[in-house]
Order: structure tokens, then sequence, then C-alpha cells
């Protein structure tokens, strides 16, 4: 059985000092939808892409939930109706 989530994210990169030649760039994301919550990592970059050469390379840890159940409600919404 194939199951597929559906959502958004929102990426912030920030780069970060170095001496090595190298780009460092600092990231943070968070996904909202079904699948929902942050994540922060590292990614490096090399080359000369005017030159058609380069990479990169991103380390991340995720936490988050995949299909969530909804919050619970408050008690005064679970009260019974007349």
């Amino acid at each position: 059985m194939t199951e597929t989530a559906h959502g958004s994210f929102e990426v912030t990169i920030t780069p970060q000092e170095s001496d090595d030649g190298m780009g460092h760039f600092a990231i943070a994301k968070t996904w909202s939808g079904d699948l929902a919550g942050s994540g922060h990592g590292l990614l490096l970059s090399s080359g000369d892409p005017a030159q058609g050469r380069a990479g990169y390379v991103a380390l991340e840890v995720v936490e988050g939930s995949l299909h969530a159940p909804a919050p619970a409600s408050s008690p005064a919404s679970r009260a019974p109706s007349r």
C-alpha cells in the first residue's frame, strides 16, 4: 500500500564564515501539513557554478510527525448537548 503526504515547508539558509574555500550554510526548516515538524542542518558547497562545475552536500536532523491526529478538543467542547 502506498500513502502520500501533502504539505509545505519553509527553509532559511544562513551563510556561515569559513576559511577553507567552501561555502558553509546553516539550514533551518519548518514543515506543515501531513508532515509537521522542524529540522536543522549544515550545507557545504564548492566549485564555480558559472563554469558549470559545482556541488554541495547537506546533512539535516528532522523531528516531526507524519499523519498525526488532530489535537484533542477542550473539555468544554466535549460536554454532551441536550
